[in-house]
Formats: structure tokens, C-alpha cells, sequence
């Protein structure tokens, strides 16, 4: 097994119980749970008619099929912060309401709330940047506002053999770089020929784990 779906393995799990063993019943309680909270919704009949996008074989016929879809006519206030940001992969919220955001390119920007742009962090370690590759993740220390230290994943290697990698240093807004910044965990083995499926996301538990 490919050591890099230890970092996709929660979303799986959560994938399938949503997909293979809730019913029609659940759908249509979350249906009437939006319902009852104003929203104004629809029911499409029937299956989901795509196509599959794999050729793996269900557990079971229609595992991989939605039996109801629930639409919403709910009107949303869209406000557009920022343009021309390139290949946007995770945004984090700073404690004093600014944005970090990571360009899967290889660095960070440090946006404010209106999405004027305070600085550009650099210096980090190389990442493979192509397909779904690149600079991921970014996650502030549950103490970030003492030690101003982040975490953030990437896909490190190459295009013959790549793997997901997670590091760590300290911000320095100042010189617009990372201090000290080293990998602390990388998926190994390398996959070979591949460019999809990183995975990235990084969080911490209640005792401040990663």
C-alpha cells in the first residue's frame, strides 16, 4: 500500500460511510434540516448518471452513486478579496485577521482581511510543482502568536519519483522569509510516475499535536 494514503485515509473513511452506507433517509434529513433553517431548497429525482471515473469495482452496485441531490436556491453574497493570485492552494487565518496563503509554485503570501498584499515569504524548501503537486497546506502553531512558528506540506522530488512532505520554521514577516525551516516528516517510499493525490491537509488535536 502507498504510503502517502496515510494522508488521505480520514477523508476516505468519511467518503465512504457518506457515499455507501447512508440512504436515502439520511439525504432527506439534511434536506429538511435546511429546509427548517430557511434555506430554500429542491429535490432532484432519481440516481446520479455519470460516468464512473474509474474502472474499480463498487462493493456493492451503486455504492458510488448520490440516490438524491439536494439543490438550493439560497442567495450568497460573494465578495472577491483578491485576483490574479496564481495556483491558490490553502489559506489560514492569522490572529489578527490577516491571510496566509500558499502558492502551490513554491511560496506564501501574506494578504490583509480586503486582500491587499502585505508580503511575499520565500525561501522554502523546493517542491515539486506539477499536476496536483506543489506547495500545500499551511498551519499555524497553536502558539503562533508567541512563536510564530507554521507548518506546511508539499510534494518534494521530482517528476520520475515524488512523495509528500511536511516542514516546519519560523515566520519572519520581516525579511519576508521562513527561518530554520526543516522537513520533519516525509511519506516514504517515493511514488513513482505520478503527480496526483498528495493529500496535504494539516491540523492540530485539542493537546496541540500535528
Amino acid at each position: 500500500m502507498q504510503t502517502r494514503l496515510l494522508f488521505v485515509l480520514s477523508a476516505a473513511v468519511a467518503l465512504n460511510l457518506s457515499t455507501g452506507c447512508k440512504n436515502a433517509s439520511s439525504s432527506n434529513q439534511s434536506t429538511e434540516s435546511a429546509e427548517k433553517n430557511g434555506a430554500d431548497t429542491t429535490r432532484s429525482a432519481g440516481l446520479e448518471k455519470k460516468d464512473p471515473n474509474t474502472k474499480y469495482k463498487p462493493a456493492f452496485e451503486g455504492q458510488t452513486r448520490i440516490a438524491t441531490i439536494a439543490k438550493t436556491t439560497t442567495a450568497y453574497k460573494v465578495d472577491t478579496l483578491a485576483q490574479k493570485l496564481g495556483s491558490v492552494w490553502s489559506i489560514e487565518v492569522m490572529p489578527d485577521g490577516r491571510l496566509l496563503v500558499t502558492e502551490r509554485s513554491g511560496y506564501m503570501q501574506i494578504l490583509t482581511a480586503e486582500g491587499g498584499l502585505v508580503k511575499k515569504i520565500t525561501g522554502l524548501p523546493k517542491v515539486h510543482f506539477s499536476g496536483q503537486g506543489g506547495l500545500l497546506d499551511v498551519a499555524l502553531d497553536p502558539d503562533f502568536a508567541n512563536n510564530k512558528m507554521i507548518y506546511w506540506s508539499f510534494s518534494e522530488g521530482d517528476k520520475k519519483s515524488n512523495l509528500t512532505a511536511v516542514a516546519k520554521g519560523k515566520l519572519n514577516e520581516a525579511s519576508g522569509t521562513v527561518d530554520n525551516a526543516v522537513v520533519i516528516f516525509r511519506a516514504t517510499p517515493k511514488l513513482e510516475g505520478s503527480d496526483l493525490h498528495y493529500g496535504s491537509r494539516i491540523v492540530f488535536d485539542k493537546d496541540g499535536n500535528l
